[in-house]
C-alpha cells in the first residue's frame, strides 16, 4: 500500500518515516507528505531535524521547535532524540526527557 507519492522525491535531500506517510527535507523546507496531505511543517535554515509524532521537531542553533510553532527548548544540549511524548536531551552524564 502507498502512503504518498511526491513528483518531486528527486529534489528530497533527507527523510523519515511518519504514521501519516514522510517528511522530507528539501533546501529550507520540510514537508509532511501523506496519502491526502503535503503539509509544509518547517520553513527555515536548521541544523538538524526529527520525526515526531506531532510533526518534526527541528534544532536551529540551541533552540528545539516543534513544527513552526513554538520553541519547545532553549539551552545548550549535546544530543537529543525524539520520543512520542516529547523529546530526550543529553547534556554531559544526564539525560532529561522534556514532554511537548
Amino acid at each position: 500500500m502507498a502512503l504518498a507519492k511526491d513528483p518531486n522525491w528527486q529534489e528530497w535531500q533527507e527523510w523519515d518515516g511518519h504514521s501519516e506517510g514522510v517528511i522530507t527535507r528539501t533546501d529550507n523546507e520540510i514537508i509532511l507528505i501523506g496519502k491526502n496531505v503535503k503539509t509544509v511543517l518547517y520553513r527555515g535554515l536548521c541544523d538538524t531535524w526529527l520525526a515526531h509524532p506531532r510533526g518534526a521537531v527541528v534544532q536551529t542553533g540551541n533552540q528545539l521547535i516543534l513544527n513552526m510553532q513554538s520553541v519547545i527548548f532553549e539551552g545548550k544540549i549535546d544530543e537529543w532524540a525524539s520520543h512520542p511524548g516529547g523529546v530526550v536531551m543529553k547534556k554531559d552524564a544526564l539525560y532529561v526527557f522534556h514532554a511537548i
